[in-house]
């Protein structure tokens, strides 16, 4: 039972991540997370001396955080923290009650959380890159500007994962677009065209804002470098 919760929700997972609208799951993957769910509770409700019931918990409360049911994932993720101090799911589980604190606009519960965090940053190498996203919501949330493309970027450093770069680097393009801050603009273009599959839809519309971009900030010489290298490639 634990191995079909953990399984379903390990390829819900695997979809998600490549996913650019998170806010949208598609059938097979709301399938897939109800799956989880409905294992991890026969642990939960029939197994309750088992040790994977903090496994059980965590892919209960991660499952239905993806699903929206806020209050649901929060009441879980309680559990661990406040039961299982030694789990490997504890400090993540902070960090995700982080987030449904934002969702939820309880801004002492945030900074309570983030401070905590921070006191034991020695404890969450596997989690940096989760932990550097909740410090870059949260300085959206309090509208920190100075923070909010610090912490995104630290994001950036802490992953190896080629799909949670792109992401963030979108987002970081979004705020440089916002804030017509064009070569900052041009800078995560660039980051996005290098990690991007060739084939995908949006190369070309991406390129062309670089294009555009380059001309905004004066960088002509970076459209005729890449036209030229072009005709050079296809000689």
């Amino acid at each position: 039972t634990f191995y079909s919760a953990k399984k379903n929700f390990d390829n819900a997972i695997k979809i998600i991540s490549q996913d650019e609208d998170l806010s949208k799951p598609s059938s097979t993957t709301i399938q897939l997370l109800d799956n989880a769910i409905e294992n991890a509770s026969i642990i939960e409700n029939k197994f309750y001396k088992t040790k994977y019931l903090d496994d059980a918990f965590y892919i209960i409360a991660r499952a239905t955080y993806l699903k929206g049911k806020i209050n649901g994932s929060k009441y879980y993720f309680n559990k661990i923290v406040e039961n299982y101090k030694d789990s490997q799911y504890y400090y993540e589980s902070l960090i995700w009650l982080g987030f449904i604190n934002i969702d939820l606009g309880n801004s002492d519960k945030i900074n309570s959380i983030i401070s905590h965090l921070e006191t034991n940053i020695d404890n969450l190498s596997n989690n940096l890159f989760l932990f550097y996203m909740l410090k870059a919501k949260a300085s959206e949330f309090f509208d920190i500007n100075l923070d909010i493309k610090l912490n995104y970027l630290l994001a950036i450093e802490n992953t190896n994962n080629k799909f949670n770069e792109i992401k963030v680097y979108k987002k970081l393009l979004s705020i440089s677009e916002d804030n017509d801050n064009y070569k900052d603009s041009v800078n995560y273009l660039e980051a996005i065209l290098n990690n991007i599959d060739p084939t995908d839809n949006d190369k070309n519309e991406l390129l062309n804002k670089w294009f555009y971009y380059n001309c905004l900030n004066g960088a002509y010489y970076k459209n005729y470098t890449y036209i030229e290298e072009k005709i050079n490639d296809n000689i």
